[in-house]
């Protein structure tokens, strides 16, 4: 004894809508998220700064090799220009605090 099931098949005008409806939940979650984060940039920007001029010369160091090196390892991967010159701007932050330094 078998019982058929009807299955009713999604039309394209309703995948059409769902998806519309997700990417607007999507667009609404970002939007939500890009506020939070510009309010809060200044206070991080400030915090990150305190604590790579409070480092130590060799942890300095030692923290832009290893910037540098997951950079040259993202190239290598085959990530974007933009990507890895992002992933470059704290080995920069870094070097400009050692040589400020050496120069004083």
């Amino acid at each position: 004894m078998t019982t058929a099931t009807k299955t009713i098949e999604p039309t394209t005008t309703d995948t059409r809508e769902a998806l519309t409806q997700h990417a607007r939940d999507a667009a609404a979650t970002v939007s939500t998220v890009a506020t939070d984060l510009t309010a809060r940039l200044p206070e991080v920007a400030t915090e990150v700064d305190r604590i790579v001029r409070s480092g130590s010369d060799d942890t300095l160091r030692l923290a832009t090799a290893a910037v540098i090196g997951c950079s040259v390892g993202l190239l290598a991967g085959g990530a974007g220009r933009l990507v890895v010159l992002a992933s470059l701007l704290p080995a920069v932050l870094m070097g400009v605090v050692l040589s400020g330094r050496r120069s004083t």
